[in-house]
């Protein structure tokens, strides 16, 4: 017998693991998701099923929503009727102190001869000489004797109705009632439900002196913004750690910005975020370098040859431009190897300057040496000094000196010789 359940267990265990319908949630229905294997309608009591999600509603009941709201199409709506100088409530404790609670809304307290405080009226001694004694008079609520004093509005009062509607009987004497957050009617202040946010709870915003559920956050660029597309173009969302909120900031960078980011680099322009080029200019965002190989210094009436490269290559389409000792200028044509030359005729420094796109790529000088003027004779004219720092001019002097010596040497031997003999 146990031989025969076993491989009906088996059987069940493996009939099972075939049953398996889904093995996530895309393979179910879109109201649906993947549980164990099993497609089973996604649990959404108050909301809204897409993708196998619920989006919960603000609200499917009254009862989700503060008291003055009502629960319209899945949003807290605020109540018409409970708008000011009517309040709804749920009980006296949403009322201000001088009301109560009676079918759903504040109401005044009927309180004909006495004073309401925190939902109670309680009665005067008395409001006219009726509720006295017949040898007494009703004085500020309460049974003097009669002739005992006078008393005459507004200098003294005996009850509110002697005072201005916005006044109130207070120890014989009209004054003003006091009433910092409500409005003044018949003598008494009816208190606002509230007159700043402070006075509700965190996720209410005082509203026409009412507590009602805050809006969701508004995000307005350029000062707020949660992705880049609510930016310009040249702008991105930066948003901090830790925020979901973030400001457009402008894209900070040397070349083209658009959609949101760096279309192109470029290496220079004059645009105040490009850098300068070290050396040479900067053509179409590039900085180009130029070369030119030249003498420093060449003998008036004589040429001088220089050739000129740009970024190590012949530039065909570049300019060169000679200025002249005099101040004269002119421009100087290249040949196909970059080569050209001019004829120095004047004494003095001629600058040599390479433009490409009318910008200066480099500039040097060739200094013009003066000729020495020529004698009758053709030859140069003039003492001749030797060079600054010739050196064979002490060693000229001291084999003269030898020479000298030697010699006045020689005759005073031979002298001595002769005296001998």
């Amino acid at each position: 017998m146990r031989s025969l359940l076993i491989p009906i267990v088996l059987i069940c265990l493996a009939s099972a693991s075939f049953s398996l319908n889904c093995t996530n949630s895309t393979s179910c229905s879109d109201n649906q998701q993947c549980v164990v294997g099993t497609c089973a309608p996604v649990p959404c009591d108050c909301g809204d099923v897409k993708n196998h999600t619920c989006t919960h509603y603000q609200c499917c009941s009254d009862t989700q929503c503060a008291f003055v709201q009502r629960c319209t199409n899945h949003t807290c709506a605020f109540r018409s009727e409970c708008a000011p100088p009517n309040l709804c409530c749920a009980n006296d404790t949403a009322c201000p102190g001088n009301q109560s609670c009676a079918e759903g809304m504040c109401a005044p307290i009927q309180c004909d001869c006495g004073f309401v405080a925190n939902h109670t009226c309680t009665p005067y001694r008395c409001c006219s000489n009726s509720q006295c004694a017949a040898n007494e008079n009703c004085m500020n609520h309460t049974c003097v004797l009669k002739n005992q004093t006078q008393c005459t509005p507004p200098e003294c009062c005996v009850s509110d109705s002697q005072c201005g509607g916005g006044e109130q009987c207070a120890v014989g004497k009209c004054a003003s009632v006091q009433c910092d957050c409500g409005f003044v009617q018949n003598h008494v202040c009816t208190n606002y439900r509230c007159c700043g946010d402070s006075q509700c709870n965190s996720t209410e915003s005082c509203v026409n002196h009412l507590c009602i559920l805050k809006a969701p956050e508004q995000c307005t660029p350029p000062m707020c913004c949660v992705s880049d597309t609510q930016c310009a173009g040249t702008q991105r969302c930066a948003i901090k750690g830790g925020e979901k909120n973030g400001t457009c900031e402008e894209i900070v960078a040397c070349g083209i910005i658009a959609n949101h980011a760096i279309a192109e680099t470029w290496e220079c322009d004059d645009l105040s975020v490009c850098p300068a080029c070290e050396d040479g200019g900067c053509v179409d965002h590039k900085c180009l370098t130029a070369q030119i190989a030249a003498p420093t210094s060449v003998s008036q009436g004589g040429t001088a040859a220089f050739r000129i490269l740009v970024q190590q290559q012949v530039c065909g389409d570049c300019g060169v431009v000679v200025s002249a000792p005099s101040g004269a200028r002119f421009n100087v044509a290249m040949d196909e190897e970059g080569r050209a030359s001019i004829q120095v005729s004047e004494a003095g420094s001629y600058y040599i300057s390479v433009l490409k796109e009318s910008v200066p790529l480099k500039t040097i000088a060739i200094n013009s040496l003066a000729k020495t003027p020529a004698g009758p004779d053709g030859n140069v004219t003039g003492p001749v000094t030797p060079a600054k720092g010739d050196s064979s001019l002490p060693i000229i002097v001291a084999a003269f000196v030898v020479v000298v010596l030697a010699g006045v040497g020689a005759l005073i031997y031979f002298a001595g010789k002769e005296k001998q003999e």
